[in-house]
């Protein structure tokens, strides 16, 4: 991917230049309405912004399976640190539920995936809970 002063520099040569944007790019287009999300489940679609930007669109076939692949993967981390302190939390009872909560919230902020996984404690005993939605939200960018 080529950018800024590249760019200008092919220009002033008379090539025109084809690039790839990068994922907040992508998000920014998507939240001010130039581009919608629909037009990913086309093979190619094709956008003219009011700049006179054109902007050529596709889903990456292999990337999405990829992407929620890795998606899951965070999820079993996250699950397998919650099932690993549930033992420790029982068999020493001076031990800090809040805290463990918060290195598991954490975690979760670490791995991007807090918009979408709820870490509660009750019992001194760390439950997580998945949103359906934010996760199927988050699932509609994969392969953008």
């Amino acid at each position: 991917m080529i950018k800024g002063q590249h760019i200008e520099d092919r220009a002033q040569q008379g090539l025109h230049s084809m690039t790839a944007m990068t994922k907040p790019q992508m998000e920014k287009l998507l939240r001010t309405g130039v581009l919608q999300r629909d037009l990913f489940a086309q093979e190619v679609a094709e956008v003219l912004a009011d700049e006179g930007i054109r902007y050529v669109l596709r889903r990456h076939p292999v990337r999405a399976p990829a992407m929620r692949d890795t998606r899951h993967a965070k999820l079993v981390t996250l699950q397998a640190q919650v099932a690993q302190q549930h033992p420790s939390r029982t068999d020493h009872p001076r031990a800090n539920a809040q805290g463990a909560l918060q290195k598991l919230v954490a975690r979760a902020a670490t791995l991007r995936i807090a918009d979408w996984v709820e870490l509660t404690v009750a019992a001194r005993a760390s439950t997580l809970t998945i949103t359906a939605d934010a996760q199927t939200e988050a699932a509609k960018r994969d392969g953008c």
